[in-house]
C-alpha cells in the first residue's frame, strides 16, 4: 500500500465526505441478523488505499497514450472515474 498516493489523492480530489456509522450499532445490527459472535474490523482506510492504488493503475495506462485509438479508452475512463468515487464511497465508522 502505498501511503503518498492516498495523501495525493486527499489533496488533489474533491472534498470528501463520510458516512459516519457508529461501530456498536453495526455490531447491534449483525447481531439481530443472527450472527452470534460478531467483531469489527475498520478496513475503510485500507479499501480506500486500494482503489487509490487501482486508480493510479488505470491513469498510467491511460496517460501512456497505448489506449487512445482504441476500444478499450472509454471502458479504461469510466473505470477509472468509478474506482477514485469509490473512495469517497467508503464509509468512516466512529
Amino acid at each position: 500500500m502505498n501511503i503518498s498516493i492516498c495523501h495525493t489523492h486527499f489533496k488533489k480530489r474533491r472534498k470528501i465526505s463520510h458516512i459516519r456509522i457508529a461501530k456498536k450499532k453495526l455490531a447491534e445490527a449483525a447481531v439481530a441478523a443472527g450472527w452470534e459472535e460478531v467483531e469489527y474490523f475498520d478496513m475503510s482506510n485500507d479499501l480506500r488505499c486500494s482503489f487509490l492504488v487501482m486508480g493510479r493503475k488505470v491513469t498510467e495506462m491511460l496517460e501512456s497514450g497505448k489506449y487512445d485509438d482504441g476500444a478499450m479508452f472509454p471502458v479504461l475512463k469510466r473505470f477509472e472515474e468509478n474506482l477514485y468515487a469509490r473512495v469517497d464511497q467508503v464509509c468512516v465508522c466512529v
